[in-house]
């Protein structure tokens, strides 16, 4: 069996001001590292195994909280799950972004922004690692530290879910999501839980 824990990173201040991050590397808030140190504290007590995590600071920086914690684990960072480039609308607010999606006629799935990816390319990337992240770590508990696209993309991907309705998966910071395998079979444990918030 495997275990994976999918977790958002802490508030940023692009997230604070609702200003599309991309691949900006975000920098963590107060509240953001106040939320990444009561996730460590929680995940304390856990055993983790391995410990995959976005090159972005923001992620960067959650990780470090809970990494504190786990010095037995190992650690990788890795650009595949690195949240989806936006392109051009990088460092701009969201709403210009849903203007675009809205006059291009598109599916939002399959909008592409100039220099960058649509939501159909990032959920084949995170598929993409993912299934290599289970078979290289079978039997383990992984820790994955990455962004909200990513989180929901995966949950998607490993439930068999519908691609073109990611909403209902939305993450909050520091929101954590629970997934175990085993032989084949995927059981949920947790979605989006911020218990270690409250």
């Amino acid at each position: 069996m495997i275990k994976l824990i999918l977790v958002r990173h802490g508030e940023t201040f692009h997230n604070r001001n609702n200003v599309i991050q991309g691949h900006g590397p975000g920098h963590l808030t107060p509240k953001g590292f106040n939320q990444a140190r009561k996730l460590a504290l929680y995940l304390k007590k856990i055993r983790i195994d391995k410990i995959y995590v976005s090159d972005l600071q923001r992620a960067v920086q959650t990780a470090a909280e809970i990494i504190k914690y786990h010095p037995n684990a190992k650690v990788e960072y890795d650009d595949r799950i690195r949240e989806r480039n936006y392109g051009v609308f990088e460092g701009k607010k969201g709403l210009a972004l849903h203007k675009s999606v809205l006059k291009s006629g598109l599916p939002r799935i399959h909008f592409k922004p100039t220099n960058g990816e649509s939501w159909m390319e990032v959920y084949k990337r995170a598929r993409k690692f993912l299934n290599q992240a289970i078979k290289k770590e079978d039997g383990k508990t992984i820790l994955i530290v990455s962004h909200g696209g990513i989180v929901r993309n995966a949950i998607v991907s490993l439930l068999h879910d519908d691609v073109y309705d990611l909403s209902k998966f939305r993450h909050h910071n520091t929101g954590m999501t629970v997934i175990e395998i085993d032989k084949g079979k995927v059981r949920l444990k947790k979605l989006n839980s911020i218990k270690h918030l409250e």
